[in-house]
């Protein structure tokens, strides 16, 4: 019986038109974390002629050839079992395909997901969560008015009490204006009048309350 020569069944995987069954790392393919794909060439002059059609998987950069390896970077987008089919290489007027690979896209969230248990009503006499912000909104509205008072108050007994009373009295007017003005300068500013300017000021007043 002739025996088939040494170099002859080193060729032979290549004249059946398979290369070796690419390698995935890491084995254990998880969905939305990525892969890389690696297949040996038989050397540096094959290339690969185009990508096939990788439903579960999304390209995550160019292919890329270093030291005669193909390197594929992928990310899984789809769980369950699939398969990567073969990869196309061409060299010259040769063609050659990978065998297929086989892969399970197991989803992490979904296996480690519980059921979450079912809540129980709280009983009836159960503290409401409404019921502080209820108080709170009791207390601002109880709250106002007497604060409202208290300002109103300490207006009415500050600096100048009677002469802000008898100008609210007044009707509205340029001289009344001119009065108040004068007036708040006085009670804020940090000018104090002497007597003199304030008896004129009184007797601006008055003639203001006679006119009216």
């Amino acid at each position: 019986m002739n025996r088939l020569p040494l170099p002859f069944l080193l060729l032979w995987p290549l004249l059946l038109g398979a290369a070796p069954l690419p390698a995935l790392q890491p084995a254990d393919v998880r969905l939305g974390e990525p892969v890389v794909l690696q297949l040996r060439l038989p050397d540096a002059e094959w290339s690969l002629a185009g990508l096939p059609d990788l439903p579960a998987f999304r390209l995550l950069q160019p292919p890329r050839t270093d030291r005669g390896t193909l390197t594929l970077r992928l990310l899984p987008v789809r769980p369950g079992p699939t398969e990567i089919p073969p990869l196309t290489l061409v060299r010259g007027n040769r063609v050659l395909q990978s065998r297929p690979l086989p892969v399970t896209v197991t989803d992490p969230v979904a296996a480690d997901t519980a059921v979450v248990p079912r809540q129980n009503w709280p009983p009836d006499n159960a503290f409401p969560p409404w019921l502080p912000a209820l108080a709170l909104t009791a207390a601002v509205l109880l709250l106002f008015p007497i604060c409202v008072r208290i300002r109103r108050r300490k207006l009415a007994t500050g600096p100048y009490a009677a002469e802000k009373q008898r100008l609210a009295a007044l009707p509205p007017s340029p001289e009344r204006q001119q009065l108040e003005r004068e007036l708040l300068g006085w009670c804020y500013g940090p000018y104090t009048p002497d007597e003199s300017e304030r008896a004129d000021w009184r007797r601006r007043l008055a003639d203001l309350e006679r006119r009216s």
